[in-house]
């Protein structure tokens, strides 16, 4: 039975009864050199039973990096087939309670793990994430996510042209920041950024263990993921005592816009679609 949760925080809370199993899936593509320190806290955490390297680059490294961390294992693909398809294919290989999907460029703080569990164990949330900062000394905060929402967009293009329309988008950009950091306890948040997200085992809502549209082949898989667990009244939550570290940007691929163009594109037939696009949410 899920808590009942408010945009400000949930309050209910679920005794959390048995330790949760998790799976960790870490899909790489050309960041091997990114992968040790990430394997290492994942390999050192007890609630997590094993870790899937979901390879899309082949990379002849790769085996040599993940030997000495007994609970990994490596899925490896012919070809690129795009980070919501590998995390798909390493997700029907997972036991456990919860699939811990990252990226390579993610550094976790201590009791980050222990805090996303906690929240999304004492909330019911389906989706549960961390609060990021871009750097080491964890000076540069980040944003909450958006979702690249059209009101939102919208209203930042009425902006360029009309002062008070600029004055209340930064009001409210503003608003969305401070509530962001400032919450204690596990809050609602519409979006969740997918570079760290814990998402529960549920086969009734990812049948064959399907968790991201393939549709989108980079960027915008877990603003689409959000947005179908949001209509569904299954709020996605941040957990405040989960941090995390994500050094931006650092992909190796030059097709990173026409990427997010493309998926872009997705997401606009999806808008255009409308009644249609609803009904399989």
């Amino acid at each position: 039975m899920a808590g009942s949760i408010s945009f400000l925080c949930s309050v209910v809370i679920i005794p959390s009864g048995m330790a949760k199993k998790i799976t960790a899936i870490v899909v790489n593509y050309f960041t091997v050199h990114l992968l040790p320190p990430i394997l290492a806290s994942l390999e050192e955490e007890p609630s997590v039973a094993e870790i899937i390297v979901a390879d899309n680059s082949r990379q002849s490294a790769l085996q040599d990096c993940i030997k000495p961390f007994g609970k990994a294992k490596l899925l490896t693909f012919p070809e690129n087939i795009g980070f919501g398809a590998a995390v798909n294919r390493a997700a029907v290989m997972a036991g456990g309670d919860f699939r811990l999907v990252l990226n390579p460029d993610i550094r976790l703080l201590p009791g980050a793990i222990t805090a996303l569990t906690d929240a999304a164990t004492s909330t019911g949330a389906t989706l549960t994430g961390p609060r990021y900062y871009w750097d080491d000394q964890l000076t540069f905060r980040f944003s909450p996510a958006t979702g690249h929402s059209l009101w939102l967009r919208t209203g930042m293009e009425m902006a360029e042209r009309y002062r008070p329309d600029s004055a209340l988008v930064d009001f409210t950009t503003d608003a969305m920041f401070q509530r962001h950091w400032q919450a204690q306890e596990p809050f609602a948040e519409p979006f969740l950024n997918g570079a760290c997200l814990l998402i529960r085992n549920d086969p009734a809502l990812f049948p064959a263990a399907k968790i991201f549209d393939e549709q989108f082949f980079m960027y915008f898989e877990d603003t689409d993921l959000s947005l179908r667990m949001l209509l569904r009244g299954d709020y996605p939550v941040c957990a405040p005592g989960a941090t995390a570290i994500h050094y931006w940007n650092q992909s190796p691929s030059g097709q990173k816009s026409q990427m997010m163009a493309d998926s872009e594109k997705v997401r606009s037939e999806e808008r255009r679609v409308g009644k249609e696009c609803r009904s399989r949410w």
